[in-house]
């Protein structure tokens, strides 16, 4: 009945704005024009409040079509969701880039890896004197024979974590991991001035958390161990930039190790 006696053809107030079919009644004609008046004249800063309901965005609508051109509109709203959006993207850009760092240093040393974000040049450092370990579990193939492809991973996964772990305390830099072999060197970052000796005892830290804490089946596992101390070359080769060790010490070791080590 309000349509036929306001003389409306349809609802004047929609969910989505309807901006060529705007009510006037109500005061709303002469409050637009009164908005329209301050705005092109600059008046200041206007603000509308009103009921839910009342058509404040159905009128901000229509004030904004029918402003002159000269009138420059600045969306607050837009602006914040903006920002916010803007803030957003800045968080999920620093959480990447520190995902990034991360896999980044747990492949690299972390100065090796500081020098490759600045330089594409070829890394290699020479070390007159520096111990390196190679160690591998005795007989772990054929103890791991009888296990599933995900049971040795997560199995060697928690092995060398923990060897990692021993690793930081000792303050070496850990060099490799090749099948069941673990491969760390001494003296060739700023952690242990003492390295020679760090090395060692971290061998037989590795061999006692080995023996008290694993087994496959019951049996514990031993580890064979071989340490060399002399000059070695360390560096970036190839694409993947994969960190390696070059030289009589490093190289030496795995041959020497089923002549030499002794298990423990």
């Amino acid at each position: 009945m309000y349509l036929d006696h306001f003389g409306l053809a349809e609802p004047p107030f929609r969910i989505t704005p309807h901006t060529e079919f705007f009510f006037s009644g109500a005061n709303r004609g002469a409050t637009l024009d009164a908005l329209l008046y301050a705005a092109s004249h600059e008046e200041g800063i206007v603000k509308i409040s009103g009921e839910v309901g009342s058509g404040k965005t159905m009128l901000c609508r229509v004030l904004m079509e029918r402003l002159p051109k000269h009138v420059n509109i600045v969306s607050i709203k837009e602006q914040i969701k903006a920002k916010e959006s803007l803030e957003q993207t800045h968080g999920l850009l620093q959480a990447e880039q520190s995902r990034s760092e991360k896999l980044l240093l747990n492949t690299l040393p972390a100065t090796i890896a500081e020098r490759l974000k600045h330089s594409d040049k070829i890394i290699a450092d020479g070390y007159a004197s520096a111990s390196v370990m190679f160690a591998d579990i005795v007989g772990f193939t054929q103890l791991a024979s009888g296990m599933t492809p995900m049971q040795v991973f997560s199995m060697l996964n928690h092995i060398f974590s923990s060897f990692d772990d021993l690793t930081d305390k000792f303050r070496l830099e850990k060099i490799k991991t090749i099948g069941d072999a673990y491969m760390v060197a001494g003296g060739i970052n700023d952690g242990n001035e003492d390295y020679v000796a760090a090395v060692a005892d971290l061998a037989l830290a590795m061999c006692e958390l080995l023996k008290s804490e694993f087994d496959i089946n019951g049996t514990h596992m031993q580890m064979r161990i071989g340490i060399r101390t002399g000059p070695v070359i360390a560096g970036v080769v190839g694409k993947k930039k994969s960190s390696t060790t070059y030289g009589a010490t490093p190289s030496t070791l795995p041959a020497a190790l089923p002549r030499k080590a002794r298990r423990a």
